[in-house]
């Protein structure tokens, strides 16, 4: 009962440690040693796998230091026209792909570098390689048309070595997403 609580209280220790922190891995890295250490008869290793893994999940959530500096980071990319039409990716849930269907897609959305052929990644590998703040539900397919003012850059918060698009001051209409898929957790 004794290394329960000591367990418990390490674990909210190690999750109320300052986003930065857990944004670097350090929480994950301290609490799969903790409950490493701790889990012995009295917690068994189905538990300490579960507190690892919820540690690690929160610890996976793109900090608003990353979001900033994104933001900043867009404002300084030079804008660019697509020299031709470019089918493009994105990641979202089922109710903004909808909304995208419906009034078409907002300036300032980040899309993938390129469409490419086969089955859409699955929702968590996605979210882990692009950074994005929640798990997606769906794939949205679109072409951007000839002429798209866009801005690219390199997905911050994600794997590295893969890149974004931005649209810019340039609303697309409902005419450009060409298919949604759902997408296996």
């Amino acid at each position: 009962m004794r290394e329960n609580v000591i367990v418990a209280l390490l674990l909210l220790l190690v999750v109320g440690l300052p986003q930065g922190l857990n944004a670097a891995g350090v929480g994950k890295v301290v609490a799969r040693g903790v409950t490493r250490r701790l889990a012995g008869k009295a917690v068994g290793r189905t538990a300490a796998n579960r507190a690892t893994a919820a540690i690690a999940s929160r610890s996976a959530k793109p900090s608003p230091g990353v979001l900033k500096f994104d933001r900043w980071r867009d404002s300084k990319a030079p804008v660019k026209r697509l020299t031709q039409p470019r089918s493009v990716y994105r990641y979202t849930t089922k109710g903004q792909a909808q909304l995208y269907r419906r009034s078409g897609v907002p300036s300032g959305v980040h899309f993938t570098v390129k469409a490419g052929p086969g089955r859409p990644l699955s929702a968590g590998h996605a979210k882990s390689r692009y950074g994005l703040p929640r798990i997606p539900t769906t794939r949205v397919e679109a072409v951007l048309p000839r002429g798209t003012p866009v801005k690219t850059g390199k997905v911050l918060g994600g794997e590295p070595g893969y890149g974004e698009l931005k649209t810019y001051r340039r609303p697309l209409s409902p005419l450009t997403v060409k298919s949604v898929v759902p997408i296996r957790k």
